[in-house]
């Protein structure tokens, strides 16, 4: 008995739909990886704290920020979380100094004081990370990703943020600068 051959334009429907999912997927995957990345930075706060900085899209909701004390920068096997914040309500992304609470964010790992020379800080449900070794860190500079990794000035932070967001909208302004 001979099957049936499906007809040229359910091949042409099947591929085409198939060619869609996959650009979709891409899209999908760098508007929230790769432009997230061009979002989150380190820096020193005037006190010597580090401080991690994620400016978030108006559609984004971080709901965890960490800090990762790398023992082996090669392997994410000796990754030990140092500290942890989260947020029930999802809140927007800001300014968060390792070892502190802000207002509506709850303290899952408490920072014990220490860590190592190479760090991972993180924000969850935006899959943002940077690493980074508190030596690169210097007050008034956003250590940030790129190529290389290098510190910028708060203003050129806040300009690549809001050209990674769709709508050029970064929430909140959390480093005195305006939209």
């Amino acid at each position: 008995m001979r099957m049936a051959q499906p007809s040229s334009n359910a091949i042409m429907r099947k591929a085409a739909a198939i060619a869609v999912a996959m650009v979709l997927a891409s899209a999908m995957t760098s508007c929230d990886y790769f432009s997230s990345v061009d979002r989150i930075g380190v820096t020193r706060g005037d006190d010597g704290s580090v401080q991690i900085v994620y400016l978030a899209c108006d559609y984004e909701r971080p709901a965890a920020v960490a800090l990762w004390d790398s023992k082996d920068p090669t392997t994410v096997d000796d990754d030990e979380l140092v500290w942890e914040i989260r947020s029930e309500d999802s809140a927007d992304g800001g300014v968060f100094t390792v070892g502190s609470q802000p207002e509506g964010w709850v303290e899952t790992i408490a920072f014990a004081g220490e860590f190592g020379d190479n760090l991972i800080a993180a924000v969850d449900s935006v899959a943002a990370e940077i690493s980074f070794a508190p030596t690169d860190l210097e007050p008034g500079q956003i250590w940030a990703n790129g190529n290389p990794s290098a510190n910028m000035d708060a203003d050129a932070f806040v300009q690549r943020a809001r050209e990674s967001c769709p709508s050029e909208s970064v929430r909140p302004d959390v480093i005195g600068n305006s939209p």
